[in-house]
């Protein structure tokens, strides 16, 4: 649900009771098995070469996983003029983007696509997504000691922006396109980081995670599964906390201030900001460089804007965001 929030490929999901001769084994969890036939099912505007990132790849998947790293490997500089070319990035960092968000510590995982046309490009489509909101080899193996709390976990900002120029190539293809266009490319980092705040502010919001927690409670709640309230409730201070310490970590790692935390009230709603229609106050998270949007739906809803205390006759706003200065938008009718 969050990875498709955030702008990724992923599976449909459901919960189920499982029963077998009578006896109720419990709570499932089914997904879609993707392989060539239900890619095909699901994906079906045209056909697609394939490989599966786990499990026994055919000689003929061999020689397109091929062709995609010869792609990789004849990058010189990756930058996104290059990348764009050969790969879907906006499929590829909404993927990222949800990975980092959701703390999906086992992401090499799902399958690379690419449309038979030469001009197509390589996407991905995520799978298994079991590792995700705990910190699996210290919560649930036990094969490591407890050092960090679980929204602490990778991946994060941290392990993509810290370069060690001696380092090998990340072991995930997807991976290493993306670590290296961050290395190599300042617009682009620039640009992630910025769409980032955006994915927080207008997808992946509080708002959408509590009403998604409620409605797996009342699930559980429903089917009286034990320890759900609790499981619930760490769901809930998971993503409390993960947004923040991602935050924090950009501010660490990007060469830029922290994010700045634009207000928009109104005294008329519905307002637009963004393009994101907000039927009620909103806050948002900015760093310095982009650009609050704000207009009302009705066109003679709002009379005139106030922003940052002094009044504004215009009827769409478009403020720099800027370190030095505060970030308050009120809407008088």
């Amino acid at each position: 649900d969050v990875t498709r929030q955030a702008g990724g490929l992923a599976p449909p999901t459901e919960l189920c009771l499982l029963y077998l001769n009578d006896q109720n084994l419990g709570l499932y969890y089914l997904v879609p098995h993707l392989g060539e036939k239900q890619i095909k099912t699901m994906l079906p505007d045209t056909d697609y070469q394939y490989f599966r990132i786990r499990g026994t790849p055919h000689d003929a998947d061999y020689h397109f996983f091929s062709g995609f790293l010869q792609k990789i490997k004849g990058a010189e500089v990756m930058d996104e003029d290059y990348a764009e070319q050969h790969f879907d990035l906006d499929n590829l960092v909404g993927l990222m983007l949800s990975y980092i968000i959701n703390g999906t510590g086992d992401y090499c995982q799902g399958v690379l696509l690419k449309g038979v046309s030469s001009e197509s490009r390589y996407f991905w489509y995520g799978w298994d997504f079991d590792h995700s909101f705990a910190d699996v080899p210290v919560e649930i193996t036990k094969l490591k000691k407890k050092s960090r709390e679980r929204w602490e976990q990778p991946p994060s900002f941290a392990g993509f922006l810290k370069v060690d120029r001696g380092e090998k190539p990340h072991h995930c293809a997807r991976v290493n396109i993306f670590k290296r266009l961050l290395d190599e490319d300042p617009e682009f980092r620039e640009k992630t980081k910025h769409l980032f705040a955006s994915t927080i502010n207008h997808k992946v919001t509080p708002d959408y995670v509590a009403h998604l927690l409620d409605e797996y409670q009342q699930t559980l709640t429903a089917i009286d599964y034990p320890g759900g309230e609790e499981y619930i409730e760490l769901l809930r201070e998971f993503f409390a906390q993960r947004i923040p310490f991602l935050l924090n970590e950009i501010a660490a790692y990007y060469p830029t201030d922290s994010a700045i935390v634009c207000q928009v009230t109104s005294e008329i709603y519905p307002i637009v900001v963004d393009g994101f229609e907000k039927d009620g106050p909103y806050t948002g998270y900015y760093f310095p460089g982009a650009t609050l949007a704000v207009e009302s739906v009705d066109s003679g809803g709002i009379s005139y804007w106030r922003v940052n205390g002094t009044s504004e006759l215009e009827k769409d706003v478009e403020l720099t965001i800027a370190a030095d200065r505060a970030c308050q938008v009120h809407g008088v009718q």
